[in-house]
């Protein structure tokens, strides 16, 4: 199930409706933006208050770096050595 929100609380009421429709023995994730900087994308969600509702969050960081970043290629799921 792929869900999108809109709005700070959206992700915390629809994760703890979630948990409420499928009870505490189903696994429950989220997957989320890796963005923490000041006024980024983790700040438009409330994604502390809906931690209590979910069994882990994934965290996105694909997209930071790779062979284009002048720091170079290896970053989080980059590969640590050149093919």
């Amino acid at each position: 199930l792929t869900c999108d929100t809109s709005g700070p609380a959206s992700i915390k009421n629809m994760m703890q409706a979630m948990r409420a429709k499928f009870g505490a023995n189903n696994l429950l994730t989220a997957a989320i933006t890796a963005d923490g900087s000041t006024g980024g994308k983790l700040d438009a969600a409330d994604y502390g208050g809906a931690a209590q509702y979910i069994d882990w969050y994934d965290v996105m960081t694909y997209d930071y770096f790779g062979s284009w970043a002048a720091q170079g290629p290896t970053a989080p799921h980059s590969p640590l050595t050149s093919y």
